[in-house]
């Protein structure tokens, strides 16, 4: 089936939103992001929304709307923030994850393989020194695992603790990911 490219956005809709602040524009742009919300998200980037704004967690770390739509699997959503030019590898304040990071957290390979095709750091080492590998053998999500093994992510990378993925698979009885990290 022929991929058909988005619908133009909604030029009325460009020129109210045009008239907002930056920050307001930003604001929306991360709420349509954590929402998955993409003719919204063209709208607000047609409008000069930065791609690159950033709102606070409740932790009081700083996200991106890439790492938003990242968390929340949604596909459309990323690959319009990523063509817009949103930095693949943009930083988390605290912890100092990726978007990467959190897609394979929460188990999104569509997510992953889009990520990972746009150039993301495979083997990006948080706070702990945890790769995205190590956050999805963590949580036992096979498919984004895959995923980032496909690509060439390191299975033998250690975190601060020393710990390996496989490690973390076995430490939260995640089997699956244990007999896919030992295979090779």
């Amino acid at each position: 089936a022929a991929r058909r490219s988005p619908p133009p956005p909604d030029s009325a809709a460009v020129s109210r939103l045009r008239s907002l602040s930056q920050q307001e524009r930003g604001r929306r742009l991360i709420e349509a992001a954590r929402q998955g919300a993409a003719e919204q998200l063209r709208e607000l980037l047609a409008a000069g929304a930065d791609v690159g704004a950033r709102e606070e967690d409740w932790w009081g770390s700083s996200w991106t709307a890439l790492h938003w739509a990242a968390r929340g699997g949604h596909v459309v959503a990323v690959s319009c923030l990523v063509g817009a030019g949103a930095e693949v590898d943009a930083r988390t304040s605290l912890e100092q994850s990726t978007p990467l990071h959190w897609a394979a957290r929460c188990g999104h390979a569509g997510v992953v393989r889009l990520l990972v095709g746009a150039s993301a750091d495979l083997n990006a080492r948080d706070w702990w020194g945890q790769t995205p590998l190590h956050w999805a053998a963590e949580e036992g999500h096979a498919g984004a695992a895959a995923e980032l093994l496909l690509a060439g992510a390191d299975r033998g990378a250690r975190d601060r603790g020393g710990r390996t993925p496989l490690d973390l698979a076995r430490q939260n009885r995640k089997q699956e990911l244990v007999d896919m990290l030992t295979q090779r």
